[in-house]
């Protein structure tokens, strides 16, 4: 039976070995990439679906799985930014305040949350951004978002390991690649943009772009 969360759906769990080829299908037209893998309702990690070509033919064992962070819904905005920015993810497990699992929701349904939780659910682009620490600078973000028109609605600075640092920053309107070349260009590094249908990771795009150029 799915539950509701208070973010949204979650999204099916797959049974570890062997693979049930009708939900990997499910979740990839849901734009789901990484699979809640569980053994009797325990959750074990997370397994990237674009390594999966034949389901019926792999053996997974814990090394093929991510296993994000504990997470309960009461656990503030920047932990689930953390764990969604470490690995990108497409889902995030979700645990109860007993710290058992109730099951994985889609990260679009959680920027869809925060932007509610913010009062900016009418606003455009969500960006998350990794920096420097030494490369920050607010003025220069400010500068090339006015360059492109846009306005920031809502900027939540992150301090990570290592003195970097994550940039979660909410446009009034959605951004566009120009725009995202030219943070590159200043040094930033964009690793996720969640439009409103789509979710954008520009290195991973210019890379898959590049094979397809080179026909590998």
């Amino acid at each position: 039976m799915r539950n509701q969360a208070i973010y949204g759906i979650f999204v099916d769990n797959i049974e570890i070995n062997p693979l049930d080829p009708s939900v990997i299908l499910s979740l990839k037209q849901q734009n789901i990439i990484h699979a809640p893998v569980v053994k009797r309702g325990e959750f074990l990690g997370l397994v990237d679906l674009l390594s999966v070509e034949e389901p019926n033919q792999i053996n997974l064992t814990e090394k093929d799985l991510i296993v994000p962070g504990t997470l309960t819904e009461k656990d503030p905005p920047y932990r689930y930014w953390e764990e969604i920015a470490k690995s990108r993810l497409s889902v995030i497990p979700v645990y109860s305040d007993e710290l058992k699992y109730k099951g994985c929701i889609k990260t679009v349904d959680y920027v869809r949350h925060y932007k509610e939780q913010i009062g900016r659910e009418e606003s455009g682009s969500l960006l998350m951004c990794l920096i420097q620490g030494a490369q920050y600078s607010i003025s220069t973000i400010a500068k090339v978002t006015e360059e492109h028109h846009l306005v920031i609605a809502s900027l939540l600075r992150i301090a990570l390991s290592e003195g970097n640092l994550l940039v979660i920053i909410l446009f009034n309107e959605e951004c566009s690649d120009v725009y995202i070349n030219d943070l590159q260009r200043h040094g930033y590094d964009p690793i996720m943009i969640f439009n409103s249908e789509t979710v954008q990771e520009p290195l991973k795009d210019r890379y898959d772009e590049l094979m397809h150029y080179l026909n590998v």
